[in-house]
């Protein structure tokens, strides 16, 4: 069983600014290998509640130069660099704005295995199925199922730094303190797999908005607009595909027609 909610992130509005970055990068050591240009990276500000990983792989310092300076310039440049470094978590421990509305910028770079001690939230990788120690919550009083999953999609905006448009990129997620499964159930490998497909039903729609959304003109006035349209139209049909898929096995008690729901989304995840 499967609850999707909408969550539209990071979208700001582009402001032109008559400013630019200069980058300074201290690599304190090797990363692994260089992310994808789209990789997830986490950004979080410096904060005494808030404690960062322990191994820095490398200190950034991006400040003003002659243009595109704005908040949503430097953080984009940033992002990109440690995807360069193979970091996916930046660690803003500075941040002063000029004047002019210029930002400077001081942040670590780190690489972490596991993003959820800082977000509460697990993004969907192949290479990482999810675990019965996955689902935090209490089940509800009432049930018609044995287990939830939680996830969804969301939209983080950044600037393409080499045209100075937007650059939509979109994430699938897992959040494990509002999905719960049965204590009774948690050595069920077969109810595992179930929740696992929910899962991957999420993936599945998150990567066609990704193509719909690249297919968007942000030189259009109505761009942000036409972007919350077109993600509402993927929510509701994931929605209408999770509903379908818990119909069609009786939430996963009907073994032939799970596996040929497993069958299918595997397929069409594998090409990516």
């Amino acid at each position: 069983m499967s609850l999707n909610r909408l969550l539209l992130l990071g979208i700001w509005l582009l402001v032109t600014v008559s400013c630019g970055t200069r980058l300074k990068m201290d690599v304190q050591q090797a990363g692994e290998i260089p992310l994808s240009t789209d990789a997830y990276v986490l950004v979080l500000e410096k904060n005494g509640a808030t404690t960062p990983p322990s191994k820095v792989i490398a200190s950034l310092e991006i400040g003003p130069s002659k243009k595109g300076c704005d908040y949503l310039s430097v953080i984009s440049e940033a992002k990109q660099t440690a995807r360069q470094l193979g970091g996916n978590f930046l660690w803003l421990t500075r941040q002063e704005e000029a004047k002019n509305g210029c930002l400077y910028l001081e942040a670590q770079v780190f690489q972490v295995p596991d993003l959820a001690p800082w977000t509460g939230k697990i993004y969907w990788d192949r290479k990482r199925p999810l675990k019965p120690d996955d689902f935090w919550a209490d089940p509800p009083l009432s049930f018609t199922a044995n287990a939830l999953t939680y996830s969804g999609f969301f939209v983080e905006l950044e600037k393409d730094l080499s045209s100075d448009l937007p650059r939509l990129l979109t994430y699938t997620f897992f959040d494990p303190a509002k999905s719960w499964m049965l204590a009774e159930d948690r050595s069920n490998k077969a109810l595992l797999a179930h929740e696992q497909v929910h899962f991957d039903l999420s993936e599945w729609v998150r990567r066609d908005l990704q193509k719909a959304l690249n297919r968007l003109n942000p030189r259009r006035e109505d761009f942000m607009d036409q972007i919350n349209i077109t993600f509402d139209q993927h929510l509701l049909r994931l929605d209408s595909l999770q509903k379908a898929y818990d119909q069609e096995t009786r939430h996963g008690l009907d073994p032939v027609e799970q596996a040929k729901w497993a069958q299918k989304v595997a397929k069409a995840l594998e090409y990516e």
